[in-house]
């Protein structure tokens, strides 16, 4: 029976060593870390980014402000960063064409606004 990385198996590893111990790591979990994107002057290990991505990280990063600035209990900022972490998070989903991701962010939206307008 073949092994896993052995001509016949279908499958393509990479052995390594760990602490002495064989281990085989799939090569399509491996080769995005040896892959060299230096073409067109790019730096080794940075891919490109898209939009989306530009966007969903940003939209975290308010979002995390958000929930440190609550922990804080710095209130009305912690408000604003979350309505402008919803919309961005809103518009990956729009860029994804993904409704999931739109209708959880507008019930966040309507339940963060309607709690600002109780307080």
């Amino acid at each position: 029976m073949p092994g896993q990385g052995q001509p016949g198996s279908g499958q393509v590893g990479v052995a390594i060593a760990l602490n002495s111990a064989d281990a085989s790591i799939p090569s399509a979990l491996l080769m995005p870390l040896l892959h060299d994107t230096r073409a067109n002057g790019k730096f080794p290990g940075v891919r490109d980014l898209k939009r989306v991505d530009i966007v969903k990280w940003i939209a975290t990063a308010i979002q995390l402000v958000g929930y440190g600035l609550t922990g804080l209990n710095i209130v009305t900022w912690n408000v604003f960063a979350f309505f402008i972490g919803i919309v961005l998070w809103f518009a990956v989903g729009v860029m994804w064409k993904d409704r999931a991701i739109m209708i959880v962010h507008v019930g966040a939206f309507i339940a963060i606004l309607g709690g600002y307008l109780n307080s």
